[in-house]
């Protein structure tokens, strides 16, 4: 699955059709969402999918995808023109069915911002071969706003199945697993096996002369105790050199105390 904006720009043909393009397309509502890989089936379609009509009827779409920029350079606008037109021209067999369809709709999706200076420049290319109401031009700023709508879900249950095994595979000796709430993010240490070498924590504590630091004092001592939840201000108990395994938790107090 890609995960953001840039992994969508960075993405392959292939990563661009069967992790994004394919999931969007059927979270949209589109039925039988098929990509053919390239070859010979492929006839200017990466993607080819339908709809039913306003009447009930199927209408069939076919899915140009492009990672390269489309730019309004005349090489750039011929190379889409002849797709459109070879996406149109060309049948192909509806999975179910197995019967020839031609798809009467064509939407361009391209991992890059397409500008409106190289769809100005399509249009009258589009308009001289009638194929003005048949294109639709859908750029990486588009596609990830569609995403970000039909397939929210799926992004966060992926995004958090990553970091899930990150943290498992961050160090040979612990195993982390990590709590979200509303203003933080909570993390549990736990050995992997018996023989996981001691985690120490170095801290110059200062606590204040003060009723309140009194108080912080006693909650640290309990907390150093028990194990028990405290919450003290940085400033009060800097933690010095900690283990690798926190600094990569968190990366912010890599400098400095910590």
């Amino acid at each position: 699955m890609i995960r953001s904006r840039e992994e969508l720009k960075a993405a392959s043909e292939r990563v661009f059709c069967e992790d994004f393009l394919v999931p969007l397309f059927r979270a949209m509502g589109f039925q039988d969402v098929v990509y053919w890989h390239g070859g010979p089936l492929e006839r200017g379609k990466d993607l080819v999918m339908w709809a039913p009509g306003p009447l009930g009827q199927r209408v069939y779409y076919g899915v140009v995808a492009k990672v390269k920029k489309i730019t309004g350079k005349v090489a750039m606008q011929h190379e889409v023109l002849q797709q459109i037109q070879q996406a149109l021209a060309n049948s192909f067999r509806d999975p179910t069915t197995g019967l020839a369809q031609y798809v009467t709709q064509v939407i361009v999706a391209c991992t890059h911002d397409i500008s409106k200076e190289a769809l100005e420049a399509l249009a009258p290319l589009l308009e001289q071969q009638s194929l003005r109401g048949h294109a639709e031009f859908l750029g990486s700023d588009r596609l990830w706003e569609m995403a970000e709508k039909r397939l929210m879900p799926w992004l966060i249950a992926d995004s958090l199945s990553h970091a899930r095994s990150t943290l498992l595979e961050i160090d040979p000796d612990y195993a982390v697993e990590a709590n979200l709430t509303q203003n933080a993010i909570h993390y549990t240490i736990t050995p992997k096996h018996a023989g996981a070498p001691q985690l120490t924590l170095n801290t110059d504590a200062d606590f204040p002369n003060t009723e309140e630091g009194g108080r912080l004092r006693k909650a640290f001592a309990e907390f150093i105790r028990t194990g028990g939840p405290v919450t003290v201000d940085e400033p009060i108990v800097p933690f010095v050199n900690p283990p690798p395994l926190f600094r990569y938790l968190m990366p912010s107090k890599s400098q400095g105390p910590f």
